[in-house]
């Protein structure tokens, strides 16, 4: 049984790291298009 959820949590766990990964580097990414933007002004 604990095998069972362990590996469910697992696939969870790595089914929803792309989703954190994208979360965490769009911010990064805007504010750098932001930055050059402000810059070339």
């Amino acid at each position: 049984m604990s095998v069972l959820t362990a590996k469910i949590l697992k696939k969870e766990a790595d089914d929803s790291a792309p989703l954190r990964s994208m979360l965490f580097i769009y911010p990064l990414q805007l504010t750098k298009i932001l930055l050059n933007t402000q810059q070339e002004y």
